[in-house]
């Protein structure tokens, strides 16, 4: 077997120019020299190339810098390709479908936003007969990442009698659209209480099987942009105080969900009545949530995000305008925190829920939307960075 260096390869042209200084000098000489020389090195380069192993370079599976992430590419040979920038979230948001008074419709969300949003959630209560059927429809024509949920009788769906139906759903999503797909989004109430959709109850058992059993439909169409995802409670589904002691994780996940998502919220009251905005490492079960993601998440190479985020602004019926104004810029710093943090963690998406919730109190009393000019700015901002 024939190796040669670069270096060797430069000798040896170096001793037959030598060589050739000694011939006479005519122009066939000179001709024939330069076809020596022109020979053996591409000869040289060649066989030394030829006796390494041919490179099978795929960049997206390598050690990717910190402006570099792995997308989904339908036309790439590993369905992945590699994508140069900052790596942001998806900044998107839910909303209503239409504008009803305060509560802002999704095109008039984005005006208020001055900018174009990259992601939308939405939710289904049955299977929609094709996707452009679905409360996801708009998310094609606007070229927004789909953050999709349903909830389904969980003996039918887990039985596979629902295939048919959701097979056709499947099929409809447009090719490229990138989709992810949950099963029933925060099921651990339900789960403890038992909620029954259609004839059944939802357990831990037959939940975790709707799981698998849509990851597996998913991934049998062989279409990377479509990715099945479980969409949990945040902090509070692994604090002890909350949902902590139950293992969300079911066998079978590893090879059937693709990506997590935590709905987090700055929620909660001080002595006083107004909300506490507790930066996001020092919520309760913080470290429980970040174990069990890298755990389950992280270190096998799977996406998470947020696909629910919120920030009340809950105050007692007394509180002054001064108070009020306080609180809103907290929670505006509050919103951009989390934007730090979410690309610090490299987030695939970051959804703000723009519902007002009212917890029992007067909409004025207890807001979620993003309203008064500091969070308002605050998520400017963020849609300004990312567009």
């Amino acid at each position: 077997m024939l190796m040669k260096s670069v270096r060797e390869i430069e000798q040896i042209n170096r001793r037959l120019r030598e060589m050739i200084d000694k011939l006479p000098t005519n122009t066939f000489a000179a001709v024939f020299a330069a076809l020596v020389i022109g020979a053996s090195g591409a000869y040289l380069l060649q066989s030394s190339r030829a006796a390494t192993p041919a490179p099978a370079i795929q960049a997206e599976k390598g050690t990717l810098s910190a402006n570099a992430s792995a997308v989904n590419d339908t036309t790439a040979s590993n369905g992945l390709a590699v994508k140069f920038g900052a790596g942001l979230p998806a900044l998107g948001a839910a909303t209503y479908s239409a504008t009803s008074g305060i509560h802002l419709g999704w095109s008039d969300f984005q005006t208020q936003m001055q900018g174009d949003l990259k992601a939308r959630r939405s939710y289904d209560t049955s299977i929609p007969s094709s996707f452009a059927a679905s409360a996801a429809a708009q998310d094609v024509v606007n070229n927004d990442v789909s953050i999709w949920s349903v909830k389904l009788d969980p003996g039918a769906f887990s039985s596979g009698s629902m295939d048919t139906a959701f097979n056709n759903f499947l099929n409809s999503i447009p090719a490229g659209h990138k989709t992810y797909l949950t099963y029933w989004h925060e099921p651990e109430d339900d789960i403890q209480k038992g909620t029954v959709m259609g004839s059944t109850a939802l357990t831990l058992a037959n939940w975790q099987a709707c799981v698998n059993h849509m990851g597996q439909l998913i991934h049998a169409k062989n279409r990377p942009e479509l990715r099945n995802s479980i969409i949990l409670q945040g902090m509070w589904t692994y604090y002890s105080g909350g949902y902590g002691g139950t293992e969300y994780w079911g066998a079978g996940f590893d090879a059937n969900v693709d990506d997590v998502g935590e709905d987090i919220y700055a929620n909660g009251v001080d002595t006083n009545g107004f909300t506490k905005y507790t930066p996001m490492a020092n919520k309760l079960g913080y470290t429980e949530m970040m174990n069990w993601l890298n755990l389950h998440v992280i270190s096998k190479g799977k996406s998470w995000g947020m696909p629910e985020i919120g920030a009340h602004e809950e105050h007692p019926a007394s509180a002054t305008g001064a108070q009020i104004a306080a609180e809103d810029q907290q929670k505006a710093q509050w919103i951009t925190d989390s934007w730090t943090w979410a690309k610090a963690n490299h987030l695939a998406y970051y959804i703000y829920f723009n519902y007002n919730a009212t917890a029992g109190l007067p909409d004025d009393q207890s807001n979620i939307i993003l309203a008064g000019s500091p969070s308002e700015t605050a998520f400017r901002a963020m849609v300004n960075e990312t567009n």
